[in-house]
């Protein structure tokens, strides 16, 4: 049956794929949900509940010192963890799917930038071009990135956007968010000019917390009709546990574009095209079953290793 349906990826020509940190996980970077993930990191590896880690990430976080101080910590060590880390085999074989002229769009719930790394190396082709710099979306981006990017900072006032510079990170070590630069430099020139001073905002890292919405959610919405209006043949979904009740309305909306029957009736139209293929080590939601065709269980690196073998038998021209 995988290989039937690694048969199917290699006959699709749109293919709409929607990641999670479980395509991370390999590169050293950890989850928001197991005990060894990321939420431990800055409380001594004691096991935390999935509501501490939603607490923790909620835009309300920054109404207390001591919590939004624990948040920029949290965030300094796993941009540090990023910074040293490197692309995935599912990061490469996307990139491949691009590269071969299948990837319709790539919505990624990841933050870490790593599916731009994996393209430098030359392993895709233009599947790492992104809007995390602040630039409009459209429908020439190829990665849609749903909770932002750690690789960048925000100013929580004028809404600038910054790369993530070495002093911000010292500070954000401390638990101290620095002042927005373009905020200080407008108030410097006000007080050259004889005028009263205005507010400085703070920096945070660019990335969408819970209880606030995507700066870019109009734009998302609108590629995303634009996807569906484009008739993919496969949807893909690796290393995410769809927890988050946006992505899954994506999922469900393209599941229903595709005609999706549901992974309780296992052998329909095996290895046929127009189905939504969920890879990931746990479950989907039960919620969630009747948009989801097929379920591999497993490791999404081990599976786009098996996926690219069957792919290459089937399809040689294509390499």
């Amino acid at each position: 049956k995988i290989d039937h349906l690694s048969q199917a990826v290699a006959k699709s020509r749109r293919i709409v794929v929607v990641t999670g940190a479980g395509i991370s996980t390999s590169c050293g970077i950890p989850d928001f949900r197991s005990n060894g993930g990321l939420y431990p990191l800055t409380e001594g590896n004691k096991p935390k509940t999935q509501t501490k880690i939603r607490e923790l990430f909620d835009i309300n976080v920054f109404r207390d010192q001591s919590s939004a101080a624990k948040y920029y910590s949290l965030m300094a060590e796993m941009k540090r963890k990023v910074d040293i880390s490197t692309p995935s085999p599912t990061h490469d074989f996307i990139h491949k799917l691009d590269s071969k002229g299948k990837l319709l769009r790539w919505y990624t719930q990841n933050v870490d930038g790593l599916e731009q790394r994996a393209q430098s190396t030359g392993t895709g082709g233009d599947a790492a071009a992104s809007l995390s710099d602040g630039h409009t979306i459209n429908k020439d981006v190829k990665v849609i990135r749903l909770h932002g990017d750690i690789n960048h900072v925000i100013c929580s006032l004028c809404h600038s956007v910054f790369v993530w510079e070495p002093d911000v990170m010292e500070s954000f070590k401390q638990g101290i968010p620095p002042s927005c630069p373009h905020c200080t430099q407008l108030n410097d020139n006000r007080i050259r000019r004889g005028k009263r001073g205005i507010s400085i905002g703070t920096l945070r890292p660019d990335i969408v917390m819970y209880g606030e919405s995507h700066r870019h959610g109009v734009e998302i919405g609108e590629v995303s009709g634009c996807d569906m209006a484009s008739s993919p043949d496969l949807v893909i979904i690796l290393g995410t546990s769809l927890g988050v009740p946006g992505t899954c309305s994506l999922v469900k909306r393209f599941s229903e574009k595709l005609g999706s029957q549901g992974c309780t009736q296992s052998n329909h139209c095996l290895g046929s095209q127009g189905h939504v293929i969920f890879v990931n080590l746990t479950q989907p939601p039960s919620h969630m079953k009747p948009f989801i065709d097929y379920w591999i269980v497993g490791e999404t690196d081990r599976w786009s290793r098996i996926c690219e073998r069957s792919w290459r038998s089937l399809n040689p021209k294509d390499w």
